[in-house]
């Protein structure tokens, strides 16, 4: 997904990372870091899907609302792991 990201192929991006986040959630657990890594990348990809010229007014709203998920998620775990003053979730936290 983020090789596809790089590329700015966005929307191959997003399903890859979604497909991703499914495997890693099954084998890993919820709670894992490499978890939290995912869902911040996905609140990445849709932040790009929002700056898209190509992506709708409603869609972009949508994919707002789903980055923000994504990123609360992401510090969730990362808070849960590390602490909440640990610099990634006070990154994360800057996202929200």
């Amino acid at each position: 997904g983020l090789a596809h990201a790089m590329l700015e192929d966005f929307k191959l991006a997003y399903d890859e990372l979604k497909g991703s986040l499914h495997i890693l959630i099954d084998t890993l657990g919820s709670s894992h870091v490499e978890v939290a890594d995912c869902y911040a990348n996905l609140g990445d990809v849709c932040m790009k899907l929002v700056a898209s010229p190509k992506t709708s007014k409603a869609d972009r709203s949508a994919k707002l609302a789903e980055a923000k998920r994504y990123y609360t998620e992401a510090n969730r775990i990362v808070a849960l792991s590390f602490g909440p003053e640990h610099t990634k979730c006070k990154q994360l936290a800057s996202l929200l």
